[in-house]
């Protein structure tokens, strides 16, 4: 006993197992990796804050927004960010300043995000050798997308970090005899975090084919009067929060669907026959998930040439980095997915499967990877299972 706690893997399995250690380690792993980011970076965009820059941003600094979330015929961006970018504009006397905040702000959840999956990950694969345990970890400080939203300013942070928590609870909700204790403090989470990317509130309805509402209704027949009162009245205003938030949405979505949506593309073929527009539309359909598993935005941007830049101006050498980052985030998302349908149990699958419907309203009409970054968090840490050894998967 004593030799094996003093042999090397022993330690480091002992404190990746832990969420504590997992932390540190993306976190070290993350600052030593952000300096060459930020060089090579600067390489091939020569804008100041290159890899921050946020057009949204200003958007969101406008507190005037504020002002359409209960008018139902307006977008409103999402209010829990647009508080935040508004707090952090007034902290702020300079722009690094302000960078620093949302530097700050980024990595402590992204990293808090992918250490609470990492942990669930490694929890079901504790007889997996240390070698892929590692390696899961290492794939998930490598990947230059997550990396660059790690200190980037952005509501899509928040949006892993809520997607990974929906997760985790619907882990748990898998076994409908079981009753878990904090179905409250999810739901409440969940919430908060949706009004700060608004992935979240469409998937509510869903949460019906689970244990979640079972253990919700029996945590508030527990709980007394006192406490049962300030939870409906938090849960409503969070509620009506959401919705209008959500209302808001929809008028953007139709706004997207009226100007080159899925079905506007099926319908305007009015030339082709039938046949012909279903293949069409089959056909756009598949390059829509492959640009959310390989495009970055600025490709998107660019009507998904990947060979030049919208503005020569904008990037240096575009075909290069384009092509390069595409192939790089197909290739591990796509293997991160595969492992994820073969190495992992029916549970973790199913769960993941259950999660992808926030993607669903996307592919109608506007796809690239922005809109996959919580999931390639899973992808990344999955996919050194993928060279596992078969071993039989336990529900």
């Amino acid at each position: 006993m004593i030799f094996k706690q003093n042999n090397p893997y022993f330690v480091i399995e002992n404190f990746i197992n832990t969420k504590r250690g997992l932390f540190i380690a993306l976190i070290i792993g993350k600052l030593i990796l952000l300096p060459f980011l930020l060089y090579f970076a600067a390489k091939f965009d020569p804008r100041d804050f290159n890899i921050l820059i946020l057009p949204d941003l200003i958007k969101y600094e406008d507190t005037k927004s504020l002002l359409n979330l209960f008018d139902t015929n307006n977008f409103s961006p999402s209010l829990g960010f647009l508080i935040l970018a508004s707090l952090i504009k007034l902290l702020s006397n300079t722009e690094l300043i302000k960078y620093i905040f949302y530097g700050f702000i980024s990595i402590t959840i992204m990293t808090f995000s992918q250490t609470l999956l990492l942990h669930k990950i490694i929890q079901l694969k504790k007889d997996s050798s240390i070698f892929l345990k590692s390696s899961a970890i290492f794939f998930s400080i490598i990947n230059f997308y997550i990396l660059i939203y790690s200190i980037k300013p952005s509501s899509d942070v928040f949006g892993c970090l809520s997607i990974v928590i929906l997760f985790l609870g619907l882990i748990k909700y898998q076994n409908k005899d079981d009753y878990y204790k904090g179905s409250i403090l999810w739901i409440l989470s969940l919430l908060v975090l949706s009004l700060f990317r608004n992935n979240l509130f469409i998937v509510f309805p869903f949460l019906i084919f689970t244990n979640a509402f079972k253990c919700f209704i029996q945590e508030i027949k527990e709980n007394n009067k006192k406490t049962n009162l300030i939870f409906f009245i938090i849960l409503s205003f969070l509620i009506i929060l959401n919705l209008y938030q959500f209302l808001g949405y929809l008028v953007l979505y139709k706004y997207d669907q009226e100007n080159g949506g899925l079905l506007t593309n099926l319908f305007n073929n009015a030339n082709e026959n039938l046949i012909q527009r279903l293949f069409y539309f089959f056909l756009i359909f598949i390059k829509k998930i492959l640009f959310l598993i390989s495009a970055r935005e600025s490709i998107a941007i660019n009507n998904y040439d990947y060979f030049i830049a919208q503005n020569t101006t904008l990037f240096n050498y575009p075909s290069l980095i384009n092509i390069g980052t595409a192939l790089y985030l197909f290739l591990t998302n796509f293997l991160g997915l595969l492992s994820i349908n073969t190495k992992f149990n029916i549970s973790f699958r199913n769960t993941f499967l259950f999660i992808l419907i926030p993607l669903i309203p996307l592919l109608s009409y506007w796809t690239h990877h922005r809109y996959f970054l919580a999931y390639s968090l899973f992808t990344n840490a999955c996919l050194p299972f993928l060279f596992e050894k078969n071993r039989s998967l336990k529900k």
